[in-house]
């Protein structure tokens, strides 16, 4: 069972590392943990994932726990519910992006806070391993459906009546949809640029009165530094996150943050219970494009200050060799400024790069931005040769 937790969530193949008996286990080992009144429960569109919900509703209900049973529901749906309905916490069937073959759970406590191995996921898995259930009695199972409230509350949120019309815009949504990728005729904007258009309108609708409170914003160490300068200058804060949305909503919730993004497209609103809300992002830019009569490319110009290769990644023989990389790679660029905060993070006074090891593959992923097209470039085509050549 230890394979499958990860340091967001519990994924694994499905029969093989996870099954009913085990998510049975896992399901009252939650319960344990939690000591709830009541979970909501949703699922994706997997095959596996109807009947690995049947095997988690269960064992807690066994427990003495009742289960708000939303069906099959994108993950932003599901971290609604678990605020609207006030339950104690929830679980979603899911593997998020991962392939078919695969499935897990997402774990959240109240107001949809993310369990992860640093709050709670790694006292889950020892729980599981003991399990003997006494349910004083068998809990309730209530079915709700809550897509046509979750819309109209987003609608709400900006005050629209309907969904403002999308013109050479192109709006993909992953598998559980907590992730969203924008295209403008066919080419894919990034994350980052994205973000700083949505933070450029919270930072002008600032009232006179309130010109002396810094508003908080939360972006990933991947996005362009051209981010972080744009809030420093007109009177934001801007802060620094490791990658991943366990640490992301930590960060918005310590720092009450208007808003925050990750390069991977996840998008989160203060409005919003500090969560992924997708939808929400596209309302917001299809408003601005409304309203402003420009393009995203012309939006997002301003942002656009530096030269920027995206997350790649370099696959090597082990993940045990990571530690080497990085340390090899702290070796070469000794002169630098150096920031452990996620992987390696080494900056220069024209270029920076940023080398973290994936959770759960066999992969190196590098970010490097540079002044200059030419210095991104060679940058990238140096630091992947030290990589690769390490795990040769």
């Amino acid at each position: 069972m230890s394979n499958i937790f990860h340091a967001y969530d519990i994924r694994g193949i499905y029969p093989d590392e996870i099954n009913e008996d085990v998510v049975f286990k896992i399901a009252a080992g939650i319960v344990k943990f939690l000591n709830p009144d009541k979970l909501v429960i949703s699922q994706d569109i997997r095959k596996s994932s109807g009947s690995l919900k049947d095997s988690v509703i269960s064992a807690i209900t066994a427990s003495g726990v009742d289960v708000i049973d939303i069906g099959s529901a994108a993950t932003p749906l599901f971290y609604f519910a678990v605020n609207k309905l006030n339950a104690a916490g929830g679980v979603m069937i899911t593997a998020s992006h991962n392939l078919p073959n695969y499935n897990g759970l997402k774990i959240v406590r109240e107001q949809a806070i993310p369990i992860g191995e640093q709050n709670g996921l790694m006292q889950i898995k020892k729980l599981s391993e003991n399990i003997e259930i006494k349910g004083i009695r068998k809990g309730k199972i209530v079915e709700k459906n809550l897509e046509e409230e979750y819309k109209g509350f987003l609608l709400n949120k900006l005050g629209l009546l309907k969904e403002p019309e999308a013109k050479d815009i192109k709006f993909e949504f992953d598998p559980d949809s907590d992730r969203l990728l924008i295209f403008e005729n066919n080419k894919k904007i990034r994350a980052d640029l994205l973000s700083g258009i949505i933070i450029k309108t919270f930072l002008d609708k600032r009232p006179f009165f309130s010109r002396f409170v810094r508003p908080k914003f939360i972006y990933d160490l991947r996005f362009t530094k051209a981010i972080p300068e744009f809030i420093k200058e007109n009177g934001g804060e801007a802060i620094r996150s490791r990658v991943g949305h366990v640490f992301m909503k930590e960060k918005m919730r310590e720092n009450k943050a208007l808003f925050g993004a990750e390069l991977s497209g996840h998008f989160y609103f203060k409005d919003v219970f500090y969560v992924e809300a997708p939808e929400l992002m596209k309302l917001k830019v299809l408003e601005i494009l409304q309203k402003s009569g420009k393009s995203i490319s012309e939006l997002a110009q301003p942002f656009n200050k530096y030269f920027h290769s995206e997350e790649m990644s370099i696959e090597i023989k082990d993940q045990k060799q990571a530690t080497g990389i990085l340390q090899k790679l702290k070796e070469n660029y000794k002169d630098g400024g150096l920031d452990e905060l996620d992987g390696i993070t080494i900056e220069y006074s024209d270029w920076w790069f940023n080398v973290r090891p994936s959770n759960t593959e066999p992969v190196m992923r590098l970010v490097t931005e540079g002044k200059t097209q030419y210095i991104m470039e060679q940058k990238v085509e140096e630091i992947s040769e030290i990589i690769r050549q390490f795990s040769a």
